[in-house]
Formats: C-alpha cells, structure tokens, sequence
C-alpha cells in the first residue's frame, strides 16, 4: 500500500505530462479530420482549460494568456524536479521505486522532442496540427495527384459553381464537405465548414501546379486573408 501511494504522484505527473504535450495535437487534427469526435470528446475538455486556466491568465495579463498551459506546465514540472531530487533520492531505499520515479522525467523530455517540430507551446502544437489533418484528409481522398487531376478535369466538365454533391469526383467528396468552382480563377474550393459557429473555417485551394494560390472570391468577402498551407503542388489548405 505504502508502494501504491509513493507511485501515486509519479503517475499523476506522467498523465498530466503526456495530456500537455499530446492533447492540442488530437485537439486540432480532429477538428479537421473528424469534426463530431472533436465536438464530443475535445470541445469540452478546450473550454474546461480555457476558463478554469486561460481566462485567468488573461484578466491578469493578454502576453500571459496565450501561454498560460505552458506556464501551469513548467511550474508543475519544477515542482516534481524539486520533489524528486529532495524526497525520492533522499528517502526512498528502494532502487526500483527510485527509477520508475524518473520515468515519467525521461519521458516528458522525450514527447518534447517529439513534438518540438510541431511547436514549443500548447497552443502552437494545435495551430500546426491543422496543418496535419489538411494532409491526413488529403492522403485518405486519395493522395495529392488523384486529387488535382479529378478537381481539373471537374472543371471542364461543368458550368456550374456550385454543382450538387452527387456530381463530385469521389475523390473531392472524401476531401471536404461544400464545393465551389470559380472558373475564371480556375480553381476548386472544398470547404469542411466550421466544427462550431465560432470556430475558423477550413478547406481546400485546388488549381493547377503552375499557378500562383489566387485568394478564392468566397474568402476576400470576409475581409482578412486566410492562413494557406501548401500541401501539395497546386493544393492548398487553407482557414479563415
């Protein structure tokens, strides 16, 4: 029992660690790949953080706000530091209970290594993560390449801007959830929507590779550029 309790705090710091570094993650790619698991199981937890932590931080501070989980983070990773090197080392006899201890230390060092390409903060890591999705969604329709070729060939065949969705290519109607065709642009947009009214909106810039990513009409009418990642020649994933 005494065991039990001294591995107790060691595995609340490794959960805690593991939901820093990976929750944004899933956060954000299933808001793009799977809009309904985001809204049941990741739009509760977002709101919990934010008003029991963000919004804390932000009556105290709009710089401390955007950074407030890596603040509440670090101090709780200098708090186990501290309790390791002046309880478990000192106290503890047993070799054992000594080094699963340490696990979780050597483990959340290694997920920020991981992670590190995605960002070095909780809401950079959700940000990125938008990116990911776009080419998870990208590669499950199909891959870049079948994608480009059924949405250039989709504009020859008709004169539609808004066709109906049983016309789509089957690759386009895996990619997205809308579709508009503007042929003087020639490009195709195929939006996912937005996973809550007040969420951004998401999708897809289809063209040819050899153009320059025009701004579709749909999303100058908000007035703001969208952010644009390039997946692909020709394809761009865009949120607005």
């Amino acid at each position: 029992m005494k065991q039990g309790l001294r591995l107790l705090i060691p595995t609340i710091f490794l959960l805690m660690g593991l939901f820093y570094f990976l929750e944004p993650f899933l956060s954000g790619w299933f808001e793009i790949v799977d809009p309904f698991i985001y809204r049941t199981i990741f739009l509760p937890v977002d709101w919990i953080i934010f008003f029991g932590l963000g919004l804390p931080f932000f009556r105290l501070s709009e710089k401390l706000g955007p950074v407030a989980e890596d603040i509440a983070f670090g101090l709780i990773f200098i708090l186990y530091l501290f309790y390791f090197f002046k309880v478990v080392r000192r106290r503890w006899a047993e070799e054992k209970c000594k080094k699963l201890a340490l696990v979780p230390i050597i483990v959340c060092c290694l997920m920020w290594c991981v992670t590190l390409p995605l960002g070095g903060t909780y809401n950079a890591r959700r940000f990125n993560a938008f990116r990911v999705g776009g080419w998870t969604r990208l590669i499950c329709s199909g891959g870049a390449t079948r994608v480009r070729t059924d949405a250039l060939e989709f504009i020859q065949e008709t004169t539609q801007a808004t066709p109906p969705r049983s016309e789509w290519p089957s690759s386009l109607q895996r990619l997205g959830y809308g579709l508009k065709i503007e042929h003087d642009n020639r490009l195709v947009l195929v939006g996912l929507g937005r996973a809550i009214g007040m969420a951004a909106e998401f999708g897809f810039i289809i063209q040819d590779s050899s153009a320059s990513p025009p701004i579709p009409h749909y999303l100058e009418r908000d007035g703001e550029n969208p952010q644009l990642w390039r997946l692909a020649d020709g394809i761009y994933f865009f949120m607005n």
